[in-house]
């Protein structure tokens, strides 16, 4: 079998965080979008189905999906070579090779631009992530936010190249949001010590939420006002924080 794109850049993350055989079908993988999430599915009925929502799920329940495997790249068609039957083992060993399980090795690192509903923008002041208009020369100024995915739905973030990384912590009766200097990609899913660095995201049309995986309940946040740090709220629909982001890939 010839894959026919490169897989030394994908990331391979199984819903189950450990790795499985995919299961024995004559379908071809094909690409789709899973929770705003580019994914590789394996499913006979999702052959040559690529687009929105409808076309990951559309296969979600069906017999022949075993795993889904999201990928940081833009869409990605998997063929075999004309005249070769698709064979699942050829497929495996292939990823196995190109790829590489979450919580394991180190994975690609992707770069996301993130803003407010309200057009603020992240950026660092005095070494605290604060949101605010950037204008003119101080655009340069903006952060992006680096992302290391470890499930379909959970992240790590950080910023500076994934030197500095979002954590919630507990400080007192408080939970807050700092910036910690570590490796985003050195953290594992599976430490409990890293889960303080962990968000799950949410998708609602085209905004994001992300909540703490370590602290349920609190969401990452800006303020109504300009210029203010970028925090964490326990109530996502109070009128003066902003918990709905776009968030666009770099």
């Amino acid at each position: 079998m010839q894959i026919r794109t490169r897989l030394a850049s994908v990331s391979l993350s199984h819903r189950s965080g450990s790795w499985a055989c995919p299961p024995p079908c004559s379908g071809q993988p094909c690409v789709g979008m899973w929770e705003g999430r580019l994914g590789l599915l394996l499913s006979p009925s999702a052959r040559n189905r690529v687009g929105g929502r409808g076309s990951a799920l559309g296969g979600a329940g069906g017999p022949g999906v075993a795993w889904l495997c999201l990928l940081p790249v833009s869409p990605l068609r998997l063929e075999p070579e004309p005249g070769i039957p698709w064979r699942t083992s050829s497929f495996t060993m292939a990823l196995e090779t190109a790829c590489h399980p979450l919580g394991k090795r180190r994975c690609e690192m992707q770069a996301f631009r993130i803003w407010d509903v309200n057009q603020k923008i992240f950026y660092l002041r005095n070494n605290q992530l604060v949101a605010g208009y950037l204008q003119g020369p101080n655009t340069k100024l903006e952060e992006k936010i680096d992302v290391v995915p470890i499930e379909p739905h959970t992240m790590f973030l950080g910023i500076h190249g994934g030197k500095l990384c979002l954590a919630c912590v507990k400080s007192g009766d408080e939970i807050k949001l700092k910036l910690e200097a570590v490796n985003i990609t050195d953290l594992n899913q599976n430490r409990e010590q890293d889960k303080r660095f962990a968000f799950i995201r949410f998708d609602n049309g085209p905004t994001t939420s992300f909540e703490s995986a370590a602290c349920p309940g609190w969401f990452l946040c800006t303020s109504l006002e300009a210029d203010q740090p970028v925090g964490l709220t326990n109530m996502p629909t109070e009128a003066l924080k902003v918990t709905k982001f776009y968030f666009q890939q770099d």
